[in-house]
């Protein structure tokens, strides 16, 4: 039986996550059923492109703000591995998803 679910969550949970300290994502056998996926009264390509999502989302937090200052070797890295100009570009870019909800 398996008895490591990848951090806190169980199988039963419905949250997915990335783990920067492993590289990995956890996505629960909980979502893969139905009603998030599986759901007889939507088609086959519509819970795709649900999963292809929920994982595209969970993925993109290797390089945010947080993310970003894991290096390759999964150790921190105090200042990040970013050179200066792309820290610069990605909070300029990154902004605007801040002003959009304040």
């Amino acid at each position: 039986p398996r008895d490591d679910w990848g951090g806190q969550e169980g199988p039963m949970s419905v949250n997915a996550f990335y783990n920067v300290h492993s590289n990995s994502l956890f996505a629960p056998a909980a979502l893969l059923q139905a009603p998030f996926l599986r759901n007889p009264s939507r088609l086959s390509v519509e819970d795709y492109g649900s999963l292809g999502g929920l994982l595209g989302h969970e993925m993109t937090h290797g390089f945010d703000n947080t993310g970003r200052l894991f290096g390759p070797d999964l150790r921190m890295v105090p200042k990040g591995w970013w050179d200066q100009r792309t820290v610069q570009r990605f909070t300029a870019r990154a902004s605007c998803i801040g002003d959009w909800y304040s």
